[in-house]
Parts: C-alpha cells; sequence; structure tokens
C-alpha cells in the first residue's frame, strides 16, 4: 500500500504489518487468556448445575427419578412423601426387578402409609438404558399426564446433561434440579468422572443447539441466501449485453431471472406458489395493486408478467449490476422523500408504460406488513389510478406465513395469490381507497387463515 504524507511516498508492506501483530506475544497471551477464562466461567456454570437443589412455587409437578445410582429412589419418594410432586416416575428400571422388588426398596419396614403411597402414585418403565432413553420414556409419561413441571432426582455429576437431554425432547418443560451427591474413593476418580461428563454434557448441548435452536436450519437458510445472491450475480454479469440492445431484451432477462428464482424457492426450500382470481386480470395497460408481506412478492410479479413495471424503491438502483438492468427496463423509481414531485414523476412514468401497454405493479401499503397487521395506504396507486384512468386490481396473498417479512428466512409451503375483481376507472378519491383498503385486506385475511 503506497501512502503520501507532506509529499513524501511511503511503500508500506500490510502483509508484513499484520503478520507481526498477529505473532506478537501479547495477542498470543490475551487470546490464551480469554479461552481459559470463557472455559472457566462454563465450567462454573457445569458445577452449579450439580448444586442446585431448589423447588419453585405451588404448580402440579411430578418427580421423575433416574435409575442408575444409589440413593436416586429412595430421595425421590422422600419428595413425594413431602408432597413435592404429586406422582413419581421412574425411569430406567432393571427389566428382572419387579413391582414387589421396588416397594421393598422403598418401603423396607412395610409401612401401611408407604404401600397406600407406593400404589396410587409410583410409576416406572424398563424401557431406557441411557440418558436419552430416559428423557425420551419419561417425556411420554408426562405429556400422558399432563405434566408441564418436574422435579428430576438423578446425581449432580449426572444432572447438567440430564436437563439438556429433557429439554432437547421438550424444550418448554419446567425443570427444578434435586441432586444426589456421593463421594468419590480418590481424587483421580472424582477429577475422571467430572471430565468424562462434562466432556458428553458438551455434545448434548451441541445436539440441543442443532435441534432446538434450530441451528441446522439456519445455516441452510444461510446456504440458500448465498446461493440466490450468487445466481442473481451470475445472471446480471451474463446479461450486461443486454444493456446496449433494445429494452425488450433486458425485460426478458428479468422475467427469466424472476422465474429461475421462483424455481430455487421451490425446489431448494420447498416454497410452492398457485394463483387465483387470473380471470379478473383485463386486456390492456392496468395497475395491480398488492398486498406486500415479504420480497417473494417483488419477485413473483417479474416472473408472472413477461413485462412488469414495477413501482420501486430508489435505493434498487444501487444494487450492483440488477439495478442497471432494472433501470434499462424502465422499472418506475419512486422517491418517498420528493412527496409532490415524486407524484409527478410517477404519473410521467406511469403514462409512458401506459402508452406501452405494460401492467403497472405497485405495493400500496410502501412497505412490506407482518401478517395480520396493516400500514396506512400511500396516495402512490391513488395518483396512478385517477391521471391514468384505468382499471384497479386488487392483489391479495399469504407469502408473509412462509416468507419472514423483514429477511430471507423461508419455510416449507404453498403461497396463495388472489387476483380480486378489478375496480373500474371513474370513483373518485375516497371511494376508490375505501373499496380498495377492503379488497386487499379482508381477502388477505381469508388467505392468512386457509394456510394455518
Amino acid at each position: 500500500m503506497i501512502i503520501k504524507i507532506e509529499n513524501k511516498i511511503y511503500l508500506l508492506n500490510i502483509n508484513s504489518v499484520g503478520k507481526k501483530i498477529l505473532n506478537s506475544n501479547k495477542v498470543k497471551i490475551i487470546s490464551l487468556f480469554i479461552f481459559i477464562a470463557l472455559t472457566s466461567i462454563d465450567i462454573l456454570n457445569f458445577l452449579n448445575l450439580g448444586y442446585q437443589n431448589e423447588i419453585m412455587g405451588e404448580n402440579k409437578k411430578a418427580i421423575v427419578v433416574l435409575t442408575g445410582g444409589s440413593k436416586r429412589l429412595e430421595e425421590g419418594f422422600q419428595l413425594l412423601q413431602k408432597k413435592m410432586g404429586n406422582a413419581l416416575f421412574i425411569s430406567g428400571v432393571n427389566p428382572i426387578v419387579t413391582k414387589k422388588d421396588l416397594s421393598i426398596i422403598l418401603n423396607n419396614n412395610n409401612s401401611e402409609d408407604k404401600n397406600i403411597l407406593f400404589n396410587c402414585c409410583v410409576y416406572y418403565e424398563k424401557k431406557s438404558k441411557n440418558t436419552q432413553t430416559n428423557s425420551i420414556e419419561a417425556n411420554k409419561w408426562l405429556i400422558k399426564n399432563e405434566y408441564n413441571e418436574i422435579i428430576l432426582v438423578t446425581s449432580s455429576y449426572h444432572m447438567p446433561r440430564s436437563i439438556y437431554e429433557f429439554k432437547k425432547n421438550a424444550p418448554d418443560i419446567i425443570i427444578y434440579p434435586w441432586n444426589i451427591f456421593h463421594k468419590e474413593k480418590t481424587i483421580l476418580n472424582k477429577i475422571e468422572k467430572f471430565t468424562l461428563e462434562y466432556l458428553k454434557y458438551n455434545l448434548i448441548r451441541l445436539q440441543y443447539l442443532f435441534i432446538v435452536m434450530k441451528i441446522k436450519n439456519k445455516i441452510i437458510s444461510l446456504l440458500s441466501v448465498i446461493m440466490l445472491i450468487l445466481i442473481t450475480a451470475i445472471i446480471a454479469v451474463l446479461g450486461l449485453p443486454c444493456l446496449v440492445l433494445p429494452r425488450k431484451y433486458t425485460a426478458k432477462l428479468i422475467n427469466f431471472w424472476s422465474k429461475i428464482m421462483l424455481s430455487f424457492f421451490k425446489n431448494f426450500d420447498g416454497l410452492d406458489w398457485v394463483v387465483e382470481g387470473t380471470d379478473n386480470i383485463p386486456k390492456g395497460p392496468f395497475v395491480v395493486a398488492s398486498k406486500h408481506q415479504s420480497v417473494w412478492d417483488t419477485i413473483f410479479f417479474t416472473a408472472f408478467f413477461t413485462d412488469a413495471a414495477m413501482v420501486l424503491k430508489r435505493v434498487i438502483i444501487m444494487i450492483p449490476f440488477y439495478g442497471l438492468h432494472a433501470i434499462k427496463a424502465k422499472m418506475i423509481w419512486l422517491d418517498r422523500k420528493g412527496h409532490s414531485k415524486a407524484l409527478k414523476k410517477l404519473i410521467k412514468q406511469g403514462k409512458n408504460c401506459k402508452k406501452a401497454n405494460r401492467p403497472i405493479v405497485i405495493f400500496p401499503e410502501g412497505t412490506r406488513s407482518k401478517v395480520g397487521q396493516k400500514n396506512d395506504y400511500k396516495p402512490g396507486v391513488t395518483a396512478l389510478y385517477k391521471f391514468l384512468n384505468i382499471p384497479c386490481v386488487p392483489v391479495a396473498l399469504n407469502s408473509g406465513v412462509y416468507w419472514e417479512t423483514k429477511g430471507l428466512k423461508r419455510n416449507k409451503g404453498k403461497i396463495i395469490v388472489k387476483f380480486i375483481e378489478p375496480i373500474k376507472p371513474g370513483l373518485d378519491r375516497e371511494k376508490f381507497e375505501e373499496k380498495l383498503e377492503i379488497a386487499i385486506e379482508s381477502e388477505t385475511k381469508i388467505l392468512i387463515d386457509r394456510s394455518n
């Protein structure tokens, strides 16, 4: 890199400077310190999960005991006797153990009160062989008996991992840990058990992130966005020669790109669509006034109509390459801050589109609205309807159900786009705006209800 200071030229080797910074001992020490600090905090959190016994509230609770260690069954039964839970569920009972055996373990003095309690409120299963199956079988029983809060009884070293196993299968469950503490024979045994459990704990946390926090879905969504950008960039660059050809070739390019995008969403994301009310589309020039819930809407209309004139924000011009194609295709630019001047330009561009017999597509709200919400309708659509004196076709859709309103996240499903009966020219401003808003919002609500 060449820099100039006081008329003197210096050559700065950024690579060598960067290497010196990265190789400096200070950076290495700080990085090591940060790593040790974060690891220490995580270990302290792990230890804390294994050393807290706290039961909150008086809601209906079940006591769940995971077999595999001493004192767990006895402690769980004592909690039941103290009425800290309504029922006791024992997970992972050895197949050779009978109900009578369990009764003897929990009631070795053959107390009549304990027998009554055992027979009415103790349940167990023998299918589980490890912590994962413990949580699966226990959750089946909890769902069947309508329990959402549990007192989880297991060994202290085993508690952190058990909590994540239960949360992985039932994210909304409320867990109150009840730890059973054991003394290890030697310090070496304690370190060995702690290390093994800490490693297992981190593995189950990763599974939890992928399953419950939907990290996998987010990675796939990110890859999808990258693919979308790459496809757009490739088509835009390869289509640069269209900029020196007549406008119709750029219009065909945008139409082709839009169809590719819809096909990509359908095959990669499982996002299909269906169009209703096509018999309401008039012949000749007309205005399409559509509900706007996602990015998908803009792409759809340039794919559905071979030469649509989209009313777009001026910022679209700034998108590399695509902006050039949009200018060449003579899309309609709207500067929101321009007010009366912007409306005059809108009408002027609209008249040119009318002469070219191109459908004009506008989103009356001016921006995307969340499902079930409505933004104020802007005057642009009324200006086009009044001054161009052409029909206006209201359009309802439910794209926001499957595509994030303010982002690119997509879900599987089928978007419905419905063309509503056109509003003939000649209405005054108030009647037109009232009729348009009622048509779009009422039909949109119906489509959203259909998708639920």
